[in-house]
């Protein structure tokens, strides 16, 4: 199941970020987030913007306990279908140029690079591969 986040998810989403050391985005005021779940337990998120007709993907992520099931094509998949009901026309999202596994999963779902961002992350300083999805 595909939901709106809740206050109840907030935590698990938190929790998340941490795991994968990923920018926490969830209590951005503009950002927009849907957890997948099963019967039992939250299995993953995904957290946008949108403006206008574009959507920037901020972090996406699947418990490591359920990785490798799918859920992540499952709850892209999901967003990208429902985003083209809203009017949105592109996707964007950064990808570090070293995480060639989520690379290859975007591409797998039709994101091509759209340029490599210099010194993107600023921790790092590690370049970032911007990548699109459009639908026309």
């Amino acid at each position: 199941m595909i939901k709106p986040l809740t206050p109840n998810d907030v935590s698990f989403v938190v929790a998340l970020e941490k795991e994968y050391d990923l920018s926490s985005c969830v209590d951005t005021s503009n950002s927009k987030t849907w957890i997948i779940s099963n019967e039992m337990e939250n299995i993953g998120f995904i957290t946008w913007i949108e403006s206008e007709d574009s959507a920037d993907l901020l972090n996406i992520a699947i418990s490591s306990k359920f990785s490798h099931q799918g859920y992540g094509s499952i709850l892209l998949t999901a967003w990208l279908h429902t985003l083209k009901s809203f009017g949105i026309k592109h996707c964007f999202l950064e990808v570090h140029t070293s995480n060639t596994s989520a690379i290859s999963f975007y591409k797998k779902h039709g994101f091509i690079i759209n340029r490599v961002r210099k010194g993107y992350y600023q921790t790092t300083q590690e370049d970032a591969i911007e990548m699109r999805y459009d639908y026309e």
